[in-house]
């Protein structure tokens, strides 16, 4: 770090808008992200965000090779999902998964990714703006 500084390369933080800082909360992502915008435009030192984001909102689990199997997509329970050449996935096909949606964390829809994401660009903007004065 001091390299950096003695180079004058600029440091700064990654937020992580998930996680403990939302409460482990998707729907609070977008509180967390404008608590972050605020300090963009107090001057606090930050290179960039982390959002949980997907097609549609929350989460979901894999199904179970019980579920695969009662849907005929594996033969025996020591088997992969079959047909993986098939541009639709035979899992989403039969209506085990929703497309669009984590099967990992919770995330934020699309539409409020973008949001968030338009929200940063313009407190960035307010904030190069201000040290041209």
């Amino acid at each position: 770090m001091q390299d950096l500084r003695q180079k004058n390369v600029t440091q700064g933080v990654m937020i992580d808008c998930s996680r403990g800082n939302s409460t482990r909360n998707h729907k609070n992502q977008p509180k967390v992200l404008a608590s972050i915008c605020d300090q963009i435009k107090k001057g606090i030192k930050i290179c960039g965000v982390m959002i949980e984001s997907n097609l549609f909102e929350g989460r979901q689990d894999l199904p179970s090779k019980d579920a695969l199997k009662a849907e005929g997509l594996i033969k025996s329970m020591d088997t992969d999902v079959l047909d993986r050449a098939s541009s639709e996935s035979p899992v989403i096909k039969a209506g085990l998964l929703r497309y669009g949606v984590s099967i990992t964390d919770s995330c934020v829809d699309w539409t409020t990714a973008v949001e968030m994401m338009e929200a940063v660009a313009k407190a960035v903007k307010e904030k190069r703006s201000s040290k041209k004065r």
